[in-house]
């Protein structure tokens, strides 16, 4: 059976749709974090007229070259970069088989990273299984499940020691005179690059730079999911930087409390 033009274009953009679902699933966040892979440049076709290249750019997932033109590889894009694909490749089906078979290998590249991105995180979660268990427990200490390690788990773990902190940092500060030692002012580090200072106006904050700028209130109860946020992103949602950070936290709620 002849393959006809509209036949051609239906293929391509079949397989553009299956390149762009494996991208997006890719793309997706595990937990706990693992770094997204460097893409691989695939050329789909090389001709006289026009080359194509997937990604366009070394950053550009969503990005596909024909030449010396730039395409946007969405899904509501397909039928017109089909047209453009077969038109460089003059419809005639043995370019096209080529520019499919291309197609098919970097879909098959995209879900060999997407398995292997979920295995890296199970393993980090294997080896961090102490650090994970300990969070859960911290969880449900109020709770009647006992749900696994998530990023939602974390996340309320250390909104909580937020809270907790900052009650008793807003109870110290009611006191008229609070005064502290210079022999105390060290930093305690709360996760990569975000620092609690123990002097008078830096109990209050969290500082999320070296420099000490910019910085969170923590005694701002609307700030304080942004500021766990923060954190749990600092950490990479890895069990053990989590569970240091809460640590840290609970830490400096009871230097707090000796205060009071």
């Amino acid at each position: 059976m002849l393959l006809t033009e509209k036949g051609m274009r239906e293929l391509v953009k079949m397989k553009l749709k299956e390149l762009r679902k494996a991208i997006d699933e890719l793309q997706q966040n595990t937990t706990p974090h693992t770094p997204l892979p460097h893409p691989r440049s695939f050329k789909l076709f090389d001709g006289k007229e026009a080359e194509i290249l997937w990604p366009a750019q070394p950053d550009g997932w969503y990005g596909l070259k024909i030449g010396i033109r730039f395409f946007k590889l969405g899904y509501n894009d397909s039928g017109y970069l089909a047209e453009e694909i077969c038109k460089a490749c003059k419809y005639q089906p043995t370019k096209v088989l080529k520019v499919i078979r291309r197609l098919e290998a970097a879909t098959e590249w995209c879900r060999k990273r997407t398995g292997g991105r979920k295995r890296a995180a199970e393993e980090i979660l294997k080896q961090q299984k102490k650090a994970a268990d300990a969070l859960a427990a911290l969880y449900t200490a109020n709770r009647p499940t006992n749900p696994a390690f998530s990023e939602e788990l974390a996340l309320q773990v250390v909104i909580s020691k937020l809270q907790e902190l900052s009650e008793v940092v807003k109870s110290l500060h009611s006191r008229p005179m609070l005064c502290i030692p210079m022999s105390e002012y060290i930093p305690l580090h709360i996760a990569p690059g975000i620092a609690w200072r123990r002097y008078p106006h830096g109990i209050a904050r969290l500082e999320l730079d070296p420099k000490g700028y910019p910085y969170e209130d923590i005694t701002d109860d609307t700030r304080i999911e942004t500021i766990a946020k923060v954190i749990c992103h600092r950490c990479k949602y890895q069990p053990t930087l989590i569970l240091t950070a809460v640590r840290r936290l609970e830490e400096a709620a009871e230097w707090c409390r000796k205060k009071l």
